[in-house]
Order: structure tokens, then C-alpha cells, then sequence
């Protein structure tokens, strides 16, 4: 008889193994990080400046198990969680979604990618509205 954790650790794997192909055509070379590299952190490998943090369990994972993920330099922490019979959720800093969504408004209209610069301009904009 299979034991409980090792039911949930064969579970984890199926679902980091999922989620890695799943990205496979966003980032081609994604691979999930091998049990004995659980020590960095993050689950994939291979997605440009994206750290993905993967947990599926009974329960969505608490959005605090993003903080499992180091913070590093132009980097984007992603948590994604699975609950039994739900649908796969993703938690991400807001600072990091609104960067994303600024560039693909941007990409959409078909003009030129916006620069560093501008997104920081967008950023201290939005800062203004919230405060």
C-alpha cells in the first residue's frame, strides 16, 4: 500500500511535470527542478526571468508560500496552487502584474515594446491614483 506522503509527493511531481509542459510552447526548454534541487527555491526551470513556485494539494496553498520563492533582481516570483477539483490559481506581486499588463497593452497596440522607464513612469502614475 502506497503511503499517504508519498501519494502527495507522486502528486506534486504529476502536476509540476503538467505545468512544465504546459508552458513548453511559452518557454521551450521549461523542465521542473529534480527533488534533490528543491533547495532553490522554485520548481521550473527554464522561464526566462519567471521563479514558479508549483503546490497542489487538498487545499490551495497559502498566498504567504510565494515568499518560499528567494527574492532576486528583475526577477518575477509566481506561485501557482492546485485545490482538489478546482481550477489551477497564481498568485503574483501586484507590482509584477501591472508591469505585464502595461506591456501587453502596449504589444497589442502594436507599437514599440515600452522601455524600463516607461513602466516605472506608469508605476509612479498608478502610486499617485492608490495614494
Amino acid at each position: 500500500m502506497v503511503s499517504k506522503g508519498k501519494a502527495a509527493r507522486d502528486k506534486g511531481h504529476s502536476f509540476e511535470r503538467r505545468i512544465a509542459r504546459d508552458f513548453r510552447p511559452i518557454f521551450p526548454e521549461c523542465i521542473r527542478q529534480l527533488e534533490y534541487q528543491a533547495g532553490l527555491g522554485i520548481d521550473l526551470a527554464n522561464t526566462d526571468e519567471y521563479d514558479f513556485q508549483l503546490k497542489c494539494k487538498k487545499k490551495h496553498a497559502s498566498i504567504n508560500t510565494i515568499n518560499e520563492i528567494p527574492i532576486k533582481p528583475d526577477r518575477v516570483r509566481v506561485l501557482i496552487s492546485k485545490e482538489d477539483r478546482q481550477p489551477i490559481m497564481a498568485v503574483i506581486a501586484y507590482d509584477d502584474l501591472f508591469k505585464m499588463m502595461a506591456e501587453l497593452k502596449f504589444l497589442r497596440q502594436k507599437e514599440l515594446p515600452m522601455t524600463l522607464k516607461d513602466v516605472d513612469k506608469l508605476i509612479t502614475q498608478a502610486a499617485r491614483l492608490k495614494g
